[in-house]
């Protein structure tokens, strides 16, 4: 039996029952990220009584945050804070739910500006070509997130039976790897993937189809990536592979004549690196919004609009397709000229029948316009996407 929690329980008391009641509801890896969270957060407000934890409390633990995590010396990053005001929500929802409090004082507070967050990116055109070019033993991983769009905990387990590359030509992601508790150094694979969602079957484009098919006729192991011996990676053999394909690429684009990594000397660091989760934000370029009538339903669009740039800023194309044209949403409502303002892309006017040309790219009839929205602005005058 359980000693019987009141409202003058500390919040550490409590946060045990939030431990108890998710491991049975989520995975061992997110299970360690719970338990690692409220351990930081019992270091703040622990040993508080629940009913005595004020919003400000908490405004101070994500300030103080993100400028250090204990745990790391280093601002915490933006996902994280996140992850740590959540969790202390749902340790007072408990209470909530068990008629001990009424207000979640954790519930929606602000998180700090300023806090140094960096930014996944999409790689640049010049960096897919190298992932491309460079011969390296993690090429293949990286071709498969960057076309297919694969996180590195769906990768690490996939097989070469997991492709269909003489008939459908697609991959399926069914299983994944996490991180064993207590043994850092060890993938243990999970039947499924990240989330419910994240379960799928990806196309292979055909160019890349066909570079698989030749590896896989020269493939030493079942892991279509491994260790040196063959075996499914580890947490640290990952690492040094993927250190070292940085290496190659900084040696062979970083410097005016290509050098060797193997230079006795060493060799600077010149080129700037990219995560695997940096290829797949590439696999997705942007966001195309289409009809109806995009700006006919403004509110829907602007807020979609803004929630990409607030979490890509201007690393994604948008690209927008009206049956006004700009002229005329230029002289339109105010909702109408924000929408604009916030796309880069604009293909203006109707679809109309017997100006059809299927020669065109991105239209479909000749009137429609192709326009750089943010080149319009700067120049005050319509100019074209190249």
């Amino acid at each position: 039996m359980f000693e019987e929690l009141t409202s003058k329980s500390t919040f550490e008391e409590w946060s045990k029952i939030l431990y108890r009641k998710k491991r049975v509801r989520v995975s061992e890896g997110r299970l360690d990220n719970i338990a690692c969270r409220l351990s930081l957060i019992n270091k703040f407000i622990g040993q508080l009584p629940v009913d005595e934890i004020k919003p400000y409390q908490i405004d101070d633990m994500l300030t103080d945050l993100s400028q250090n995590n204990p745990n790391t010396n280093r601002p915490m990053a933006k996902c994280t804070l996140k992850d740590v005001r959540d969790i202390t929500a749902a340790v007072f929802d408990i209470l909530i739910e068990n008629d001990l409090m009424v207000k979640n004082p954790a519930a929606g507070r602000e998180l700090p500006h300023g806090n140094l967050y960096k930014r996944r990116r999409a790689i640049t055109f010049s960096e897919q070509m190298q992932v491309i070019s460079t011969p390296h033993r993690c090429r293949v991983c990286a071709l498969l997130m960057m076309f297919c769009g694969l996180r590195r905990g769906e990768l690490i387990p996939l097989s070469w039976s997991d492709l269909k590359l003489d008939t459908r030509i697609e991959v399926d992601i069914n299983k994944s790897v996490y991180r064993m508790k207590n043994r850092a150094n060890i993938f243990i694979i999970k039947s499924g993937a990240k989330s419910e969602a994240g379960e799928r079957t990806v196309p292979i484009p055909l160019d890349l189809a066909l570079f698989l098919k030749k590896e896989r006729e020269k493939a030493v192991s079942p892991f279509i990536t491994h260790k040196l011996n063959g075996e499914m990676h580890t947490p640290s053999s990952w690492k040094a592979m993927w250190n070292s394909y940085q290496c190659s690429l900084n040696a062979a684009y970083g410097f005016m004549v290509p050098r060797s990594k193997y230079s006795p000397y060493g060799l600077p660091k010149v080129k700037k690196s990219f995560t695997p989760h940096d290829l797949r934000h590439t696999y997705v370029q942007g966001l195309t919004i289409l009809g109806g009538e995009p700006f006919l339903n403004t509110q829907v669009a602007i807020s979609l609009v803004k929630r990409v740039r607030e979490e890509f800023g201007y690393e994604k194309d948008i690209w927008v397709y009206s049956g006004y044209t700009y002229e005329q949403l230029l002289n339109g409502s105010e909702d109408k000229k924000e929408l604009l303002s916030l796309c880069d892309v604009l293909v203006d006017g109707p679809f109309m029948i017997f100006l059809k040309d299927l020669s065109l790219r991105f239209r479909g009839s000749s009137n429609q316009r192709i326009i750089d929205l943010k080149k319009s602005t700067r120049e005050n005058v319509v100019l074209y996407l190249e």
